[in-house]
């Protein structure tokens, strides 16, 4: 009866491992035209045993026209004598008879080497070696202490890390005080005093910097930047524009509006003078020259006062010239406040605001004290 089988091998020759282990995988085809269960085993070699092989799920259906893989394990036992081995598959179905329907495939051989053994060692063979160890460095400082010796110390080598050098100044003339920050920054710097110089063409850009361009930057020593300014006038505030004040109230003291960037206010005064003159008109102006001239010689006309606070107190007295009627000054009183910068270069001035200070007439009351 001719088997309906066909099995082959997927390999000519088997590889073991250092166990003595293998797989080999066989392939088992159906050519009739009903699906029947096949059985695989193996069919060991000459001086081979049947039970190093096991093949997983011998009994297996194997559709008609298909075909169906049997895995087979290999496991030599260590005892075995090394050589060359083979084995073969046979398939066979499981309705009937082996010898009536089996076929068996090529042979695949596979060499059995020494199996590896795995020596134990003998606890002494370490044990040995420390006990003596032990016993040296006991000598050793032994020896040591008895000749009163310190051991010599081990010389140590330290690695010294030369710091990379500090980064050369950058030009900072012409940046924004903003961007120039961020740049001292990123040099490893900061900023140190920022002085205002008033020159609205370039303000809000740094005009000079306290260390040169190409200089080492040195993180410990802040820069110092000088910015340009463009300064606004003040905003005047009291006393009120034509305040009137009592005979016996002092001179006001002015205030003003701060202004942005500015480092001082210069507050300038100037009283009305006024001139006798026979034929009974007596002339007030506001003298721009600083004195009055002759003879009123006494009688300042302008007077400045710089501060850095945003209020002033007159610094002159208001006097009527003793015997003269109406000559002197006649209690009005102009004022306008000019903004400075760090270096005393003034901004535009504001307007001007007027009061009128009630002066005593020496004619009905005397003269006043010297």
């Amino acid at each position: 009866m001719t088997s309906p089988w066909t099995i082959s091998a997927a390999t000519e020759r088997i590889s073991l491992d250092k166990q003595r282990q293998g797989e080999l995988t066989f392939t088992v085809t159906n050519p009739g035209p009903v699906d029947v269960r096949a059985v695989v085993e193996p069919l060991p070699g000459d001086n081979a045993s049947l039970a190093w092989f096991n093949v997983d799920q011998p009994q297996r259906v194997v559709t008609h026209g298909g075909s169906a893989p049997f895995l087979m394990r290999v496991a030599v036992p260590l005892d075995v004598k090394p050589g060359p081995y083979w084995v073969a598959g046979r398939v066979y179905s499981a309705e009937g008879a082996p010898e009536e329907t089996s076929m068996v495939s090529n042979r695949v051989a596979f060499d059995v080497g020494a199996a590896a053994v795995q020596r134990r060692l003998n606890p002494l063979v370490w044990i040995i070696p420390v006990v003596v160890l032990v016993l040296a460095v006991a000598a050793v400082l032994g020896w040591v202490f008895m000749r009163g010796d310190s051991p010599e110390p081990i010389a140590q080598t330290t690695t010294v890390t030369t710091p990379p050098p500090p980064p050369p100044m950058v030009n900072l003339v012409g940046m924004t005080e903003s961007k120039a920050t961020d740049v001292l920054a990123e040099l490893g710097a900061e900023v140190g005093t920022v002085r205002h110089r008033l020159d609205p063409a370039k303000a809000g850009q740094v005009l000079a910097q306290s260390v040169p361009k190409g200089a080492q930057v040195d993180p410990d020593a802040p820069v110092d930047l000088e910015v340009a300014v463009s300064l606004a006038p003040a905003a005047l505030n009291a006393p009120s524009n034509g305040a009137t004040f009592a005979v016996h109230q002092g001179l006001p003291t002015v205030s003003w509006q701060p202004v942005s960037d500015a480092a001082g206010y210069r507050v300038q005064f100037e009283s009305e003078v006024c001139a006798y003159l026979i034929v009974a008109i007596a002339p007030c102006i506001y003298s721009t020259a600083g004195k009055w001239g002759p003879p009123y010689v006494d009688y300042h006309a302008r007077s400045t006062v710089d501060v850095t606070t945003t209020s002033a107190t007159p610094n002159f007295q208001l006097r009527i010239h003793d015997g003269v009627p109406r000559a002197g000054h006649s209690g009005s009183v102009r004022w306008q406040v000019f903004p400075m910068d760090d270096f005393g270069n003034l901004g535009p001035p504001s307007g001007f605001f007027t009061f009128h200070k009630a002066l005593r007439n020496p004619d009905e009351y005397g003269p006043l004290p010297q």
